[in-house]
C-alpha cells in the first residue's frame, strides 16, 4: 500500500511539474520564468522613467493625453499629466496596490482604484505600471501556434482584489519571450480588451515595445494607441512617492 501511495504521489508531482513548465531541448521554462522575461522587457530597471502619450480615436472625437511617469523600486509610480491643458499638473500616485489622484488647487489626494479609466480602454494601472508580476501570478504555460509560428501562451491570475483585471492571457514569442498580444478579463470572464505590443526598439540594451495598440471591446473595438518615449534609468527621491507631498510638488 505504501508503495502504491508513493507511486501516486510521484505521478501527481510529475503532472504538476508539466503543468507549470515546458521543456524544449535542454532548456526548461516555467510560467514564472516567462513572466519574468516579459517584465524585464517592459521595465529596464527597478528605478526608471518614461513619457507616455495616449491617443484615443481620431478626428473631432479623438482625445490625446500625455504623461510623465517615474517608477521607484518597481512598486511605486508617479504619473503626472502634461497634456491636455485642462488636465496638466494632475497626478496619480501608485504605491503597491494603493492609488491616489491629486487635482491641482485641491487640498487632498483622493483614493482611486486600479480599474478606473484614464481614457477609453486604458486604466490607471495600465499607465502607472508596466510589469505584471507584482499583481498577477503565473499559473500555466502552453506552446501554441499563432500566425504560423510557435508561441508561448501564458495564463495570469490576480493576486488580490485590488488588481485591475481578474486574469490576463499573454502570447509571447518562442525565441525570446517578447510579448506579442494580451487579453484582459473581469471576474465574470468578460473580455475587456486586447493589447498588441508593437514597434520594438533597442532601448537600454534590450528590445522593448514602444507602442501598444489597445482594442477596447467595451466600446465597439475602438483602437487606442499608447506610445512610449524617453525611457531612461532614473533615481527619483522617496519623498515624491508620499501622498502628503503631492500638493507641494511643482
Amino acid at each position: 500500500m505504501n508503495q502504491l501511495n508513493n507511486c501516486l504521489r510521484l505521478f501527481i508531482g510529475c503532472l504538476l511539474f508539466l503543468t507549470h513548465s515546458i521543456t524544449y531541448g535542454e532548456a526548461s521554462l516555467t510560467a514564472e520564468k516567462v513572466l519574468q522575461t516579459i517584465d524585464d522587457i517592459r521595465a529596464p530597471s527597478d528605478n526608471f522613467s518614461f513619457n507616455l502619450k495616449v491617443n484615443q480615436g481620431t478626428g473631432e472625437d479623438g482625445r490625446e493625453y500625455s504623461f510623465s511617469v517615474k517608477v521607484k523600486d518597481n512598486e511605486k509610480s508617479l504619473v503626472t499629466y502634461t497634456a491636455p491643458a485642462t488636465s496638466k499638473g494632475r497626478k496619480i500616485l501608485m504605491v503597491a496596490e494603493n492609488l491616489w489622484v491629486y487635482v491641482p488647487n485641491t487640498r487632498m489626494p483622493i483614493r482611486i482604484s486600479a480599474q478606473q479609466k484614464v481614457s477609453s480602454g486604458v486604466s490607471n494601472a495600465d499607465v502607472a505600471r508596466v510589469i505584471y508580476n507584482l499583481d498577477y501570478s503565473a499559473d500555466d504555460l502552453k506552446v501554441e501556434s499563432m500566425d504560423g509560428q510557435e508561441v508561448y501562451h501564458l495564463f495570469l491570475t490576480a493576486k488580490t482584489k485590488a488588481a485591475a483585471y481578474q486574469r490576463i492571457e499573454i502570447w509571447a514569442a518562442f525565441d525570446d519571450q517578447r510579448p506579442l498580444k494580451a487579453k484582459f478579463y473581469t471576474s465574470t470572464e468578460k473580455q475587456l480588451k486586447t493589447i498588441f505590443y508593437k514597434n520594438y526598439q533597442s532601448i537600454l540594451d534590450k528590445n522593448r515595445p514602444m507602442l501598444l495598440e489597445v482594442v477596447d471591446h467595451l466600446d465597439g473595438d475602438k483602437k487606442i494607441l499608447m506610445q512610449y518615449s524617453g525611457m531612461k534609468l532614473e533615481q527619483t527621491p522617496d519623498i515624491h512617492f508620499q501622498k502628503s507631498y503631492l500638493a507641494r510638488m511643482k
